[in-house]
């Protein structure tokens, strides 16, 4: 871009959005490159926390995955600004690689596969560009297969967990913990659960990227390679992903009504939370969620 005269950022309300990076700040959600639950010292909730972490951490894994897969594809590219420019640069090299064979992006239910390869003759740099492709290729399979399904897998934890958080005085108790526990407890859970409420919001966001992967790659086989190309199917994963009333995840990822994380993880009366207390060696990704 060019340089210019400064240009200012006022709005019509006289406000400068560059100043309100604050207020920006408490909406916008940062990437999770963890998650770590609290402990209650309650046995029985501590193991299910535990549970609850290891579908959002392999959540975290896919994420990763992808985007050291487009980060390969965009080293190969060199000075590619975006995925899509890198994908694109990268199937023209990979075409001019090969010559005179023939080949073509096949798209369908079981995922996407290069047609017409032999990869075992594939030259060093060329076999490196169709090596990233199919890194590409599977992790998006991996988050399209996946992630419908841990939706659903923390949808039912949260019901699991609004069960716990109903007993949590009566478990802390049984475990031992005094009035201070107890509240530390309620506190820990609370927090719990809110992050509970960041999971199907990040399966959203991975299923996106995903399907917004295959519409690039769809686009490319077209320009590049004169395909017809299947139509894109489905949405971005739909609302379902999203929290919803009572504890599946409110508003910006805090629990629902009736206490299921209480206003900024805080426990409720007597420590309750709340007011009331692979991919396959040519596979890659599906449309369909």
């Amino acid at each position: 871009m060019g340089c210019g005269a400064s240009k200012s950022t006022e709005t019509a309300d006289g406000t400068d959005p560059q100043n309100n990076n604050n207020k920006k700040s408490k909406k916008e959600k940062e990437p999770l490159d963890s998650i770590e639950m609290k402990e209650t010292k309650i046995p029985e909730i501590d193991q299910f926390f535990e549970k609850v972490a290891a579908p959002f951490n392999t959540m975290i894994d896919m994420r990763k995955a992808l985007k050291d897969a487009v980060d390969g594809l965009k080293t190969l590219a060199e000075a590619a600004e975006n995925p899509k420019e890198a994908f694109r640069k990268c199937l023209k090299d990979l075409k001019e690689g090969l010559g005179d064979i023939r080949f073509k992006l096949e798209f369908s239910t079981e995922g996407i596969r290069f047609a017409g390869i032999d990869e075992e003759s594939l030259p060093g740099h060329v076999k490196e560009i169709y090596d990233a492709f199919m890194n590409l290729f599977n992790g998006v399979k991996t988050i399209i297969k996946s992630c419908p399904k841990l939706v659903q897998d923390f949808k039912d934890m949260v019901e699991e967990a609004k069960a716990l958080k109903d007993n949590i005085v009566s478990a802390a108790k049984n475990a031992g913990l005094n009035p201070m526990g107890i509240a530390k407890a309620g506190k820990a859970t609370a927090v719990n659960i809110k992050n509970m409420a960041k999971a199907p919001l990040v399966c959203k966001d991975l299923l996106v990227q995903g399907k917004d992967t295959i519409k690039d790659l769809k686009d490319l086989a077209k320009a590049l390679m004169g395909q017809d190309v299947p139509a894109d199917e489905g949405g971005d994963g739909g609302d379902g992903g999203d929290g919803g009333k009572d504890g599946d995840g409110g508003k910006d990822g805090d629990a629902g009504k009736d206490g299921d994380a209480g206003k900024d993880g805080d426990a409720g009366k007597d420590g309750d939370a709340g007011k009331d207390g692979d991919a396959g060696k040519d596979g890659a990704p599906a449309e369909e969620s």
